[in-house]
């Protein structure tokens, strides 16, 4: 049973909701007018995966993580783990869409942390235990 309408104060978001819609729908007229649609999911998926990992304290640019895609001979540690967590979003996605709120087991968490942590120097532990 969803909340009461009343319980949820969102009369104080509902301009920055709206604002988020319109923006959706301008993204979503741009894919639709762009020869490759991907450019774009790709480079909002890889904002996220920067903002995502800096909540978490590791910190890279959207540029850093896009060059470290192509070569990573020179990459920060940091890089290469914003690098992983966008590779595992990548992945999870296609899967989710099939599958539902079916996918999330313990054997995907384990997956996905084995995924995202795998070049974290600092991470002592095993990596998906």
């Amino acid at each position: 049973m969803p909340p009461p309408e009343d319980a949820l104060p969102i009369q104080a978001v509902q301009f920055a909701h709206d604002r988020a819609l319109s923006m959706l729908g301008r993204v979503q007229t741009l894919a639709e007018s762009a020869p490759d649609p991907y450019v774009i999911s790709r480079t909002l998926s890889r904002r996220e995966a920067v903002d995502s990992s800096a909540i978490e304290g590791t910190h890279s640019t959207l540029n850093e993580l896009l060059t470290v895609e192509e070569d990573d001979d020179d990459a920060r540690d940091a890089a290469r783990q914003v690098r992983d967590y966008a590779l595992t979003l990548d992945r999870l996605l296609p899967r989710a869409t099939n599958d539902g709120v079916d996918i999330f087991t313990i054997d995907l968490a384990k997956e996905l942390h084995r995924e995202a942590m795998r070049h974290d120097p600092d991470y002592k532990g095993v990596p998906g235990s």
